[in-house]
């Protein structure tokens, strides 16, 4: 397991468990508020279905947020379950995904930075 830190969270990369990472985002003052979250990320050419989504649902604890990211898309079934149904999870499309990057110092006029990019190596894991 591999943790990565920030003032805001703690992230741990995780190969088994049917979830790819897990955490805790710490609300900043004054409600120092922690939310356990486990996340799912997958890189596909093709949409995103809601039995997908469920998956990560049913490993969600109680009180745990969800966050599924891919470089695809979700289905109009899969986003209208996550609302229909009040699911605590969070999904991050491509496009989504890449406006987040340009808001972060982690973006420059080339794109990603690589030297960024490449210290989450898995070959680097402890």
């Amino acid at each position: 397991t591999r943790k990565e830190s920030s003032a805001a969270s703690d992230v741990y990369k995780r190969q088994d468990g049917g979830y790819d990472f897990s955490g805790t985002f710490v609300l900043p003052e004054p409600f120092q508020y922690e939310i356990p979250f486990k996340g799912e990320i997958k890189r596909h050419r093709n949409s995103i279905s809601p039995d997908h989504v469920s998956r990560l649902v049913a490993r969600l604890g109680r009180g745990e947020y969800g966050i599924y990211i891919t470089t695809s898309y979700f289905t109009k079934q899969a986003q209208s379950e996550v609302y229909e149904m009040r699911y605590p999870v969070s999904l991050v499309y491509a496009n989504k995904l890449l406006a987040m990057f340009k808001q972060t110092s982690h973006w420059n006029d080339d794109g990603i930075n690589q030297n960024w990019l490449n210290s989450f190596s898995t070959s680097k894991e402890e």
